[in-house]
Order: C-alpha cells, then sequence, then structure tokens
C-alpha cells in the first residue's frame, strides 16, 4: 500500500490483525477492521489485492466464499488478484474449478480473476 499511496493511488486495506492495523495506521495508511468472510461495504473497488488470506481459512468452502465475497465488491470492469502460500494446504480444488472453465489463472499461488470470469466460475 505504501508504494501505491506514493504512485497516486487512492488506497483501503482491512485485516484483522489488531497489531498490523495499528502499525499501518502509524504510517498513515487507511485501514480498517474486517474480515474477508464478513465484509460490509457499500463501496465498489477497482482491484482488490488479497495478500496471504486464503491459506488461513480453514476449509474449501470458506476460500470459495471468500473469492465471491471479494468479487461482490468490484466494480464491474474490475479485478481480484489473490496470492496464498501454504505448505500445509493444498488447493487443488481451485485448481479443479480454474482448469474446468478454463476462465483464469493460478499461477506460483497467484489467482488473477476478473469479475465476469469471476461470476461463472464461482455461481450459485
Amino acid at each position: 500500500m505504501i508504494y501505491a499511496k506514493t504512485l497516486g493511488y487512492n488506497c483501503e486495506g482491512c485485516d484483522i490483525s489488531d497489531n498490523l492495523l495499528y502499525l499501518c495506521n502509524n504510517k498513515g495508511l487507511n485501514v480498517f477492521y474486517q474480515d474477508v468472510l464478513n465484509l460490509k461495504t457499500e463501496k465498489k473497488y477497482n482491484k482488490i489485492i488479497s495478500i496471504a488470506v486464503l491459506h488461513h481459512l480453514e476449509t474449501i468452502h470458506e476460500q470459495i466464499y471468500a473469492i465471491k465475497n471479494l468479487c461482490n465488491y468490484l466494480c464491474e470492469d474490475g479485478k481480484l488478484l489473490v496470492s496464498f502460500w501454504s505448505m500445509e494446504k493444498s488447493f487443488n480444488e481451485l485448481n479443479i474449478i480454474n482448469n474446468k472453465k478454463k476462465m483464469a489463472a493460478i499461477v506460483n499461488g497467484m489467482m488473477i480473476i476478473s469479475v465476469p470470469i469471476a461470476r461463472s466460475m464461482f455461481s450459485n
């Protein structure tokens, strides 16, 4: 966020770590407490970047729900970038969804999704 802010981007961030929020606030960053499984805002975003969140979620259902939730807050032409890493968990089910639909890229722990793609991938 610091780098994006220096380039003139208007950035907001959220986390559930009070310590991280405290550090970010002290650096003048616009951050707030929010859980990816329970997002509440009226705003829509052009881009959302989720870094190291999915592997903290317990089940594949929570992971998919989190992605759906993030997509709900994207503008019509918005993009979602999700990074994840975990030595303990497998994201094979997300890869299966990806491979069947051939609509998103999952490479080296990064998933890039556009709104129309995400809506078709994760429709109910």
